[in-house]
């Protein structure tokens, strides 16, 4: 934290004419480091047998374990060649997504705004009900929700 701090306090003095403050500085310097060090952008696997490519195959109810860490449904992918299933839990526990670092929208917005809120941040997680998620924080000196999102960053 004190390197993403130091880093955003350059920032804030560098580039600063009035456009921002250090907390929304702070912001950006976490999001980029959450994207380039912390979380993997995850589409399908690749076999844990073979190596080779698999397919979207079927989406199932959690197991127990995978329950155990708020999973609410399992993706299912099969290999190409050995046809070999491999399980993808959705998970919505930070915690568990912080051991795992890989996901799409909606693990990369679960942990992310746990961490602004451990920072505290008043942060919020949008949920289009349209298959996105995304997170959205109050920025005190422009007085209005700022949206953050895995590609776009700010907006």
């Amino acid at each position: 934290m004190k390197e993403i701090e130091d880093k955003a306090l350059t920032n804030f003095k560098q580039n600063n004419s009035g456009t921002t403050d250090l907390k929304d500085e702070i912001v950006k310097c976490l999001l980029k480091w959450y994207k380039s060090d912390v979380m993997t952008w995850f589409n399908e696997p690749n076999c844990t047998n073979c190596n080779n490519k698999t397919n979207y195959f079927d989406t199932l109810p959690p197991t127990f374990m995978e329950d155990l860490f708020s999973a609410k449904r399992t993706e299912v992918y099969q290999c190409e060649k050995c046809l070999k299933l491999i399980r993808f839990p959705r998970y919505y526990n930070p915690a568990k997504i912080s051991q795992i670092k890989t996901g799409r929208c909606s693990e990369y917005a679960n942990l992310f705004g746990s961490i602004l809120r451990a920072l505290d941040y008043d942060v919020r997680f949008v949920d289009n009900y349209e298959d996105h998620v995304w997170n959205e924080y109050w920025s005190e000196f422009h007085q209005r929700v700022i949206f953050i999102n895995k590609n776009s960053g700010f907006m």
